[in-house]
């Protein structure tokens, strides 16, 4: 009985992801990828192109969910809500980031620490400086909005809270935090960059009360 492509496409994906999580990208052998799924090497390149296309077959996905995020929150729709700006909120997005981070913390370390040699070696440092143009702009327009509201930090300053974001995760998953601690921990985080952005800012949040736009 012939086995279905897409069982074979995800035998070769279980062994790659195995394989990747063992020996990192530039270690690991499509030879034993092979071999662990049962199919010949040159089978695996008629599902794949490459190495580093199978790797992005792994953790693709998951670049595509961080994309989507980035790509809203570039869009400014969060921050012009001011409703987004309570310490709640927050925590909303603190317990669907912590969600995201135990559901797919296998991948999420295929991504951060086995990618050298692929394509998505500096994905880490896209991110920080995606984050960082974020909070640019988010603090440029935020002063239009609220009146009174002290906006001016550095660039540099900016790249380092988002570095310091990228750290936390990094930490978390090197050292397979578990769900319930984590949430605990993001949330000291939370409470400590929150109430620092309230005094950096000189701005009480939980009064705000945004500038109607014309």
């Amino acid at each position: 009985m012939q086995i279905p492509k897409e069982e074979i496409e995800q035998k070769i994906l279980d062994a790659a992801r195995k394989e990747f999580a063992d020996k990192g990208f530039t270690r690991a052998s499509v030879r034993r990828i092979a071999s662990v799924a049962g199919v010949s090497t040159s089978n695996i390149y008629n599902y794949f192109k490459s190495k580093d296309d199978l790797f992005a077959g792994i953790v693709g996905p998951i670049v595509t969910k961080i994309n989507r995020r980035f790509d809203f929150m570039e869009s400014g729709e969060e921050y012009r809500n001011p409703d987004k700006w309570s310490y709640a909120y927050h925590l909303q997005m603190l317990n669907a980031l912590a969600g995201f981070i135990d559901a797919e913390r296998e991948v999420l370390k295929l991504l951060a620490f086995q990618s050298h040699g692929s394509s998505f070696q500096n994905y880490r440092e896209t991110l920080i400086d995606r984050y960082t143009l974020v909070s640019l702009k988010f603090m440029r327009e935020s002063q239009s909005l609220y009146p009174g509201l002290k906006a001016e930090i550095s660039p540099f300053f900016a790249h380092n809270i988002a570095s310091f974001w990228m750290n936390v995760i990094l930490e978390i998953l090197m050292h397979d935090v578990p769900r319930a601690e984590m949430t605990v921990f993001l949330r000291e985080v939370m409470r400590f960059m929150f109430y620092g952005y309230e005094g950096l800012t000189e701005y009480d949040f939980s009064n705000m009360r945004p500038k109607p736009l014309s």
